[in-house]
């Protein structure tokens, strides 16, 4: 029987009665079942598989193929639209989901894509619900990744290459890249170049860095030394979402290369227009190319006098700052931004604005660091140290109160867990205390009855060896009482018949009465033994029967508990650790770790000590 993987996470199905749907078996998400799988098994299998593996475009060739069969393949619609927005599923190492990630985000929400609309139209009523929930949930990752990407500032070119080879050492082609980079923002063009445009963005997603360069840079420089490093999974990602966005939009893609042929170029790229780099004059021809297409000459536009109208914004704005009519300035600031944006002032300005010239300590400082981010790439040379200064002093007072903040938090949550690990040795003890009470009260319980059941033995044997007595004394006179019929009878004539007479009567009632206490002795002999059959079925019932069943039940219980309360208290413990040792830090340290985490969002240097942050980020998480 065919066998398909889990399009999440590649592990086997278990399926339902009617095979329209499957639930993974390692991951637990619920899979649709295609039409007529089994004839296709080798399609869709490798298509999931080059899917999970990032090989987007490939995945999205073989889903194409099964909707050239069947157009109304929802899983096959379904793939696709996975492909296309580029979605990996990555397990979450604290709650085990696996979460939605997108690698080639679009403008268009994905719920609003052609194919997510005809998966969810083809499908049956139960996979229809699956596909739109699942879309929702990449819906809201791709608003995230938009709100981000719109923050960032727009650029005129994107450098797309290889940095590392497969043993993770830096290739050629990052070499030539970053030459070329150099040479383009001496020509005053803002140029997307990850090895520097990530630099500080360590620890942060880069898809939305990476789509917001895409959508604005007008050109793509493909840089090329080796054909097999452009089919590389992210460099391949990038070519072909902005050949994918020049297909609507005014974009120009330039493949530049060397030691090898445009040839030997993936098809896509062969047929454009690409220079080669060990051409005598390559970069004035790329340079003189690049300016025709943007129209930008090779001036400086940023000590260019502004015009009229922008001075005279500048000049009303600073005027509302000297009033102190910090939202009238903030206003101008706003308009300049929209109207000027290479006007470093009017981002300057905004920052002057909102924290009231620098003494307003506002929660989030993170929309501010995005404008200081503009001005560094906007302000010219001589001017941008002195505001780098001015923001980095600022920058000292946020970290002061970070760091005042940490410290009172930290102290909080040392007596908040000093708390609860004082709860739990209560409980803890409650609960020892408890679970040994029921034991005591077993074993006393049943010490108890072992000894009566002792007793109870040692009358049964008094009372059979009295019956046993009695039994023998009331035969000897029965025997007596036969005796005397006998001599009655053969003395009938004689004189000694009456003394036979009353030894008879004498004979007979004391057979009377041993007859009658033998049977009362066998009476209590048989009760009491009936008594210690009772008992010894209550102490083996109590031995290994339900009532032990229920004490093992209870001690059972009480020591889950308890290993629960001990595995807390071990967590608490460990964490209270980290508290003290963070707090031991003192305060200038934990000053200085803020400080060097707000310099690296701006891209300031200044040395930050891992430890400590990691450390930070252990007990104070977000």
């Amino acid at each position: 029987m065919a066998l398909l993987r889990c399009n999440i996470c590649g592990g086997d199905l278990e399926l339902n009665a009617d095979m329209s749907l499957g639930v993974c078996l390692y991951c637990g998400s619920a899979v649709t079942i295609p039409k007529n799988f089994e004839k296709k098994e080798r399609l869709y299998n490798r298509a999931t598989f080059l899917r999970q593996n990032n090989e987007f475009d490939r995945a999205m060739a073989v889903y194409e193929d099964l909707l050239m069969e069947d157009n109304k393949n929802a899983e096959a619609h379904w793939g696709f639209a996975l492909s296309k927005y580029g979605i990996e599923y990555i397990k979450d190492p604290d709650t085990g989901d696996y979460i939605p990630t997108c690698h080639r985000t679009q403008k268009e929400l994905f719920s609003q894509d052609i194919d997510c609309k005809a998966a969810i139209q083809f499908a049956n009523n139960s996979t229809a619900q699956i596909y739109i929930r699942e879309a929702q949930r990449i819906d809201e990752i791709q608003k995230k990744i938009l709100d981000i990407s719109i923050k960032e500032p727009p650029y005129d070119i994107f450098i797309c290459y290889k940095e590392t080879d497969q043993d993770l050492q830096r290739t050629l082609d990052s070499v030539l890249a970053q030459e070329i980079y150099q040479e383009l923002i001496k020509n005053n063009y803002k140029v997307f170049f990850s090895r520097k445009t990530l630099e500080y963005k360590l620890g942060i997603e880069y898809e939305p860095i990476i789509f917001s360069a895409l959508s604005s840079a007008k050109i793509m420089l493909v840089v090329c030394t080796n054909p097999e490093y452009l089919n590389a999974v992210w460099v391949k990602n990038e070519w072909s979402r902005f050949l994918q966005m020049a297909g609507t939009e005014s974009k120009v893609i330039i493949p530049v290369y060397r030691d090898i042929s445009p040839y030997e170029l993936p098809e896509a790229l062969a047929s454009k227009q690409s220079l080669d780099m060990a051409k005598l004059g390559f970069m004035q021809d790329l340079i003189d190319g690049i300016n025709k297409i943007l129209k930008q000459p090779s001036q400086n536009p940023y000590t260019q006098s502004q015009s009229l109208e922008n001075e005279k914004l500048i000049q009303n704005a600073s005027t509302y700052l000297q009033l102190g009519n910090y939202d009238l300035a903030e206003e101008t600031y706003t308009k300049i931004t929209g109207e000027y944006p290479e006007d470093y002032r009017g981002w300057w300005g905004k920052m002057v604005c909102v924290t009231e010239n620098f003494t307003k300590l506002p929660e989030d400082c993170r929309q501010i660091n995005v404008w200081f981010a503009y001005v560094r790439k906007l302000a010219a040379d001589n001017i941008f140290p002195e505001l780098e200064e001015q923001y980095c002093a600022y920058l000292k007072n946020v970290s002061a109160r970070e760091a005042n903040s940490d410290m009172k938090k930290t102290k909080d949550l040392i007596g908040k867990t000093q708390k609860t690990l004082a709860k739990l040795q209560s409980e803890k003890i409650t609960l020892e205390n408890t679970k040994n009470e029921l034991i005591e009260n077993f074993q006393r319980t049943l010490c108890s009855r072992e000894t009566e059941l002792e007793q109870v033995k040692s009358s049964v044997t008094d009372m059979q060896l009295k019956a046993e007595d009695l039994e023998k004394k009331a035969k000897k006179f029965r025997k007596t009482f036969t005796l005397c019929i006998v001599l009655g009878i053969f003395f009938l004539v004689t004189p000694l018949f009456i003394i036979d007479i009353f030894v008879m009567v004498y004979v007979w009632r004391r057979k009377q009465s041993l007859d009658f206490d033998s049977k009362k002795a066998n009476d209590e002999f048989q009760a009491a033994l009936f008594s210690q059959n009772t008992l010894e079925k209550t102490i083996a019932e109590q031995t290994h029967g339900i009532q032990k069943e229920l004490l093992d039940s209870k001690v059972k219980e009480s020591n889950a508990k308890i290993r629960q309360i001990e595995s807390s208290t071990l967590l608490l413990q460990a964490n209270l650790d980290k508290l003290n040792q963070y707090l031991n830090l003192g305060y200038q340290r934990i000053f200085n770790l803020h400080y060097a985490l707000m310099c690296r969002e701006i891209g300031t240097v200044y040395e930050l000590k891992a430890e400590d942050n990691q450390l930070r980020q252990a007990v104070l998480k977000p």
